[in-house]
């Protein structure tokens, strides 16, 4: 029973290291705390490099408000900047489709179609991605 029990919490935790990982790739973690060091991401991570840089990061965010408060105006912000690039790109003649996931935060992609040319607010978004979608 007592190796089963060990068995299954190394599985838990390979699996959250490797999900702390995948969240590290994403570049939200260096926006939140651009001065965090990052281990390697092009290989699997070690439950040491993992821990160390969550109670880091936990030490270096104490401060950050994370209540419901906080929540409610990160989604208004987010909301607000989707209508402007949807009047941005229908102004030149796009049509903006917006959808919102919810994937260790917010992401939102906005696929396009039209004529005209790219705002100059998005040229230097657009010009990394595709030029029919662009990620926020």
């Amino acid at each position: 029973m007592a190796a089963a029990a060990f068995e299954q919490r190394s599985i838990e935790r390979a699996d959250s290291v490797a999900r702390f990982q995948r969240f590290a790739a994403t570049g939200l973690l260096l926006a939140a705390w651009p001065e965090a060091t990052v281990p390697d991401l092009t290989g699997s991570w070690t439950i040491d490099p993992a821990l160390t840089l969550a109670r880091r990061t936990e030490q270096a965010l104490t401060d950050v408000r994370h209540d419901d408060a906080a929540w409610e105006r990160v989604q208004k912000e987010v909301a607000g900047d989707a209508t402007d690039l949807q009047r941005a790109l229908n102004a030149r003649s796009h049509q903006a489709h917006g959808r919102v996931e919810r994937l260790l935060g917010w992401s939102s992609t906005f696929f396009t179609r039209g004529g005209g040319s790219v705002p100059t607010g998005l040229r230097s978004t657009s010009a990394r991605r595709s030029p029919s979608a662009t990620s926020c």
